[in-house]
């Protein structure tokens, strides 16, 4: 039942516990292109071609960034996005980041990368995933500050099941709420050119999917982020 690319769009918020979620088949498995799928490789948003398994973003000790996770397990993928987000570092470039969140988006294995990327630019449900990383214009002031993170997450990470549809759940689509909390230590230069810090204590929930069709999980959408 799974044979297919599948894109998902969310047709509605989380309303007392409930959502709906459709999905619409963009092609079979046999007809990806071979700009799409050569070495693996997806059309990002930002035009390049990158491999899910070169694509990375985290950050280790020295300031490198770590791949994304293969795995099965929501709260492993929800670990790497809230390390993503909020570990972030401005004096970098920023469609790293974009590139990052998009690769383990479900709008990656869409075909027609320019078609999925629309639907998560114009959709409101799906744009929060993209909304994660700030606008062009707000990375430059931050970047201009010389503003980075450093994201130690809290466990245990919050995860439940939710049945979206029991259509999916027959499928093999297996749908988890996913709470990531955490300390962030923000550094930055303040005006009289000294170096800041600031402690915060962000919260990301996201709605994340897992399927042997997809090789493991994708963020399907963000429910909530504070602050």
């Amino acid at each position: 039942m799974l044979g297919k690319t599948w894109i998902v769009i969310i047709g509605c918020g989380l309303l007392a516990g409930g959502a709906v979620l459709a999905l619409m088949s963009m092609t079979d498995d046999n007809d990806r292109s071979d700009e799409n799928t050569r070495d693996g490789g997806v059309a990002s948003p930002t035009g390049s071609v990158r491999s899910h398994a070169s694509m990375s973003a985290g950050r280790s000790p020295a300031g490198m960034l770590l791949d994304a996770p293969v795995t099965g397990d929501p709260r492993e993928l929800g670990r790497w996005i809230g390390e993503v987000v909020f570990g972030i570092d401005y004096r970098e470039d920023r469609e790293h980041y974009v590139d990052a969140l998009w690769a383990v988006s479900i709008g990656a294995d869409a075909v027609d990368a320019d078609t999925a990327w629309a639907a998560f630019a114009e959709d409101p449900a799906l744009a929060g995933i993209v909304e994660l990383i700030p606008e062009p214009e707000v990375w430059g002031r931050l970047a201009a500050h010389e503003q980075w993170a450093v994201f130690d997450v809290r466990e245990p990470i919050g995860a439940e099941e939710v049945e979206l549809d029991p259509a999916l759940t027959r499928a093999g689509v297996i749908t988890t709420m996913v709470l990531v909390t955490g300390t962030q230590t923000m550094h930055y230069t303040g005006g009289d050119g000294s170096a800041q810090t600031q402690l915060i204590r962000p919260s990301l929930e996201m709605l994340i999917g897992c399927a042997a069709e997809w090789s493991g999980c994708r963020l399907l959408r963000v429910l909530d982020r504070q602050p």
